[in-house]
C-alpha cells in the first residue's frame, strides 16, 4: 500500500523515473497476487487429499479407538504425511483437533443437562471419567461439573 502511494505521488509529480517506479509497483502487486493464489491453490489441493480423513474424523471423533493411523488410512496416505498435511492446513495436530471436537460436543452436552458427566465422558470418546475430567479441565479451565449450569437457579 505504501509503495502504491509513493508511486502515485511520483506519477503525479512526474519525478525522474516515475514510469519505472509505476511498473515496479504494478509488477510487485501482480507478483504478490500470484503468490497468494498459489498458496490458496496449494492449500485446496492438500485439503482435497485428506478430505476422506477429515470426513471420517468428523463422523467418528467420539470413537475412543480413533487414531492417526485410522484417519490416514481413509486417505490412503502414510501417517507421517497425513499428520504433516493436516497440521499445515489446520495449525493443530489431527488428534488435538479430535480433542477439540470432543470438547465442543462435551460442552453442548453439559449445557443441555440431559446426561451425567460419566455418560458424557463415554459419549465423547473418553475411556474413563478421570481422563475426560482431566482433559476437560486442561482445555476449558474448569471441571465439567463447574461448567454445567446450575440447575437450581431461577430464570
Amino acid at each position: 500500500r505504501e509503495k502504491l502511494i509513493e508511486t502515485e505521488n511520483a506519477w503525479t509529480k512526474q519525478v525522474i523515473g516515475y514510469t519505472l517506479q509505476a511498473y515496479e509497483a504494478v509488477y510487485g502487486c501482480l507478483g504478490d497476487l500470484a503468490c497468494g493464489l498459489a498458496k490458496i491453490q496449494g492449500k485446496a489441493k492438500k485439503i482435497d487429499l485428506i478430505l476422506p480423513s477429515i470426513e471420517y474424523m468428523e463422523e467418528h471423533f467420539t470413537d475412543h479407538r480413533i487414531s492417526n493411523e485410522l484417519m490416514a488410512k481413509q486417505s490412503d496416505i502414510s501417517v507421517v504425511y497425513f499428520r504433516k498435511i493436516f497440521t499445515s492446513v489446520y495449525k493443530v495436530s489431527p488428534m488435538k483437533h479430535v480433542q477439540n471436537l470432543r470438547m465442543t460436543k462435551a460442552k453442548e452436552l453439559l449445557q443441555s443437562g440431559l446426561m451425567n458427566v460419566t455418560e458424557i465422558a463415554k459419549a465423547t470418546g473418553f475411556s474413563s471419567i478421570y481422563s475426560f475430567s482431566k482433559t476437560f479441565k486442561t482445555a476449558c479451565g474448569c471441571s465439567p461439573m463447574k461448567y454445567r449450569p446450575d440447575e437450581g437457579e431461577d430464570e
